[in-house]
């Protein structure tokens, strides 16, 4: 709804000022615009994305499972979408494990925002598949282990918020590329910056 003062003049009087308020309840509340936008482009309740291909060029297609949880979150806030979040929750309910837990290795952040999702389109984040603890059945869990590639401060550039990593073409001599990039947050202060690496042939 959009109610403000506007302001007239009086032909008549010019130092007179009249104001009249516009109350305007033909557009949406913006919130509702995005929720609808998000649900057009919802197919067997998940939302499909693309990227391109880096040796190749074709465009690949995946369903964006981050992406549907989001949509869930917003018509869910919004209101007046039950049957979308509906779809959404079947669709999902078999897949949401694939959200946090890539190769065996569980992502906190991508878990926790998939529990908020759960809770919110009616699941229960608290079912581990009927497993209640993992206190003493340990045997059978190998703990994540990671190792030291490369510590970005010994580069002697300023650095920012670098925060993605994604592997890119081959080179011409036929390694690897990896690239980073960083996140500026919108903010004066920071910087969007690029980082080109090569894995070394063993």
């Amino acid at each position: 709804m959009n109610i403000q003062f506007r302001e007239t003049t009086d032909a008549a009087s010019p130092l007179t000022l009249k104001t009249a308020i516009a109350d305007c309840d033909i557009h949406p509340r913006p919130a509702g615009v995005g929720a609808d936008w998000l649900a057009g482009h919802l197919v067997d309740g998940v939302i499909k994305d693309s990227y391109l291909d880096f040796n190749t060029g074709d465009p690949v297609e995946y369903d964006d499972l981050g992406l549907t949880m989001d949509t869930a979150m917003s018509l869910v806030a919004v209101g007046g979408h039950a049957s979308t979040v509906a779809s959404i929750k079947t669709a999902m309910d078999a897949r949401i494990t694939e959200t946090y837990d890539s190769f065996g290795t569980t992502y906190t952040g991508s878990a926790a925002k998939a529990a908020v999702y759960d809770r919110l389109v009616g699941g229960d984040p608290t079912d581990v598949n009927g497993t209640d603890s993992l206190a003493g059945s340990l045997a059978g869990v190998r703990p994540v282990e990671k190792t030291l590639l490369l510590d970005l401060d010994t580069l002697g550039i300023p650095l920012d918020n670098v925060e993605g990593m994604t592997l890119g073409p081959r080179l011409p001599d036929g390694r690897q590329s990896v690239l980073l990039v960083s996140d500026n947050n919108f903010a004066p202060a920071q910087f969007t910056q690029f980082l080109l690496f090569a894995l070394a042939k063993h």
